[in-house]
């Protein structure tokens, strides 16, 4: 009896553990969809928007929930994330270099897969290692650990301010507004293990997922052309229907 009791209140737990998840990427994907919209500008149509919509929700839903339930596993992936962003500059100087004087795109290719791999497990191996000491109370690691965060947030920042820059095309600004959105969207609402939104709005976050999906059907129905706008405007947030529907 005790059994079949600690299982029901399991099941309840774990529904509304996925209820606050769906609503967390709902909330993600709106912010992530509004901008793409005020990018498309005239071309956001309702239909479009729509779609985005689906689009963004299908990649920020699933990202949050899995975010969310790395739970005390995320100290592992930060380090990770800070030695790839660290790794951005190097990487960029690396490609350049072989780009100069490497005439063979194959080798050139592989040169920078191996290099990469290389350059992102050592410096992550570092960080980790500091990340650690600064977990343990060690102040000296704590002050590293904060020069190698702002290093790691430079080193992106960089990267961005390369993207967004005058001389880059307007498909690749448009690509790194977008990304940047859905990178801020979803890190905001996957952090921590608590709901964020109450549990009274939480439990409509199913069938406000399935009215989004049926609404981004029904404007493909009506417009086949959505999504040749969103393939030239806003490749990143179709996500992986990209993959089917662009050419």
């Amino acid at each position: 009896m005790s059994d079949a009791r600690a299982d029901g209140a399991a099941s309840r737990s774990s529904g509304v553990i996925l209820r606050a998840d769906i609503a967390a990427g709902l909330l993600a994907s709106l912010i992530w969809t509004a901008v793409t919209a005020l990018r498309l500008g005239r071309d956001g149509s309702v239909a479009v928007v729509s779609v985005a919509l689906a689009c963004a929700t299908s990649s920020a839903v699933p990202l949050v929930a899995g975010l969310r339930a790395l739970g005390e596993s995320r100290s592992r992936v930060v380090p990770l994330a800070v030695a790839a962003m660290i790794t951005v500059v190097p990487l960029a100087t690396f490609a350049g270099v072989l780009k100069s004087h490497t005439h063979h795109r194959a080798l050139g290719a592989v040169t920078f897969a191996f290099g990469a791999a290389i350059g992102v497990a050592v410096t992550w191996a570092v960080v980790r290692r500091i990340a650690q000491g600064a977990a343990a109370g060690h102040h000296g690691f704590r002050i590293v650990f904060r020069v190698v965060l702002a290093a790691g947030a430079m080193s992106l920042l960089w990267a961005i301010a390369v993207l967004l820059g005058a001389s880059a095309p307007e498909s690749i600004r448009g690509i790194a507004v977008d990304g940047v959105t859905a990178a801020l969207s979803i890190g905001l609402f996957a952090q921590g293990s608590r709901p964020v939104v109450p549990g009274s709005v939480s439990r409509y976050a199913l069938p406000v997922l399935v009215v989004v999906l049926a609404a981004a059907i029904l404007g493909v129905r009506k417009n086949a052309a959505v999504f040749s706008v969103l393939c030239e405007r806003a490749p990143l947030t179709l996500g992986i229907a990209g993959i089917f529907s662009c050419p």
